[in-house]
């Protein structure tokens, strides 16, 4: 299992925020990041190391280095 970092920034959607959890992939990111607020950014890391930006609007998830 990885240690993953979900981090958030303060917007007019909601206030900074980390959620750090463990998967077995990043998709994992996907299930933890669906119970947030839609139409925010997180940045996603994988141990210390940023993978890619998430982005959720409505059901379509955008996904950007």
């Amino acid at each position: 299992m990885q240690t993953y970092t979900l981090k958030y920034f303060d917007d007019a959607v909601g206030l900074e925020k980390r959620i750090e959890f463990k998967a077995a992939h990043a998709g994992g990111a996907l299930v933890v990041a669906k119970n947030e607020a839609p139409d925010r950014h997180a940045e996603l890391w994988e141990d210390g190391r940023r993978i890619c930006i998430l982005y959720r609007r409505e059901d379509v998830w955008q996904i950007r280095p």
